[in-house]
């Protein structure tokens, strides 16, 4: 599975490339929609479909996740994509995820509410005249090095601080995307899923950076 085999490939080979080359056959990429239900819309509009298409094509299974986040198993070995969730989620969500993430689970969270599903706060950007924004890379990574710049919907900006938190890209208004340990897991947010939209995808280095993002979970 993407969490375990994925980092023991060498840096900066795409994906769809380097999984088949290492011999790895399966993915597990859970997606979880909570806007009042469980079920996360793969379709055209939603823009999911270009990175969707790209790894189930390649030979890999992927998984949309239809039921409660306290179902989730097996967190060494899965990465939970949270598709901006349109609701705040219960203590027991939470509880069930913040669980998951320590056990040695891998979360990619989208979206400004979705940084309240992983111990997290988000504030709304300033308006800058712009439905897109460049955001450069902020710290030295493996992500980073892939991608030195990103295009992101401007959406919000994370403001929970503390040593486990990397910034990773952002501006003067503040982290547009951060990583973090939670117990044996980790995190990543995105102020938005753009990078994962039809879209967005080809948008800068926004594919580069999709594909290290999972390499890195």
């Amino acid at each position: 599975f993407l969490a375990v085999l994925a980092r023991a490939l060498g840096p900066g080979r795409p994906l769809a490339q380097a999984l088949p080359a290492a011999g790895i056959t399966t993915l597990g990429i859970l997606w979880l929609g909570l806007g009042g239900s469980y079920l996360v819309s793969i379709s055209i509009e939603c823009g999911a479909p270009a990175i969707y298409l790209l790894l189930a094509a390649s030979g890999y299974r992927v998984e949309r996740w239809e039921d409660p986040p306290s179902a989730l198993s097996d967190p060494a070995s899965t990465t939970l994509v949270l598709a901006e969730p349109s609701e705040l989620p219960t203590d027991a969500e939470r509880a069930a995820i913040d669980a998951f993430l320590r056990a040695g689970g891998h979360v990619i969270a989208t979206g400004p509410d979705s940084a309240w599903f992983v111990s997290g706060k988000s504030i709304p950007r300033l308006p800058t005249g712009h439905s897109w924004n460049t955001m450069p890379a902020l710290a030295p990574s493996p992500i980073t090095a892939a991608a030195p710049e990103i295009a992101m919907a401007s959406r919000a900006t994370w403001t929970t601080t503390g040593w486990r938190v990397v910034p990773l890209y952002g501006d003067d208004q503040g982290p547009s995307v951060i990583e973090m340990a939670i117990g044996s897991g980790t995190v990543m947010w995105w102020e938005a899923a753009t990078p994962l939209t039809n879209a967005g995808i080809t948008a800068s280095n926004n594919l580069a950076f999709v594909l290290a993002s999972f390499l890195a979970t």
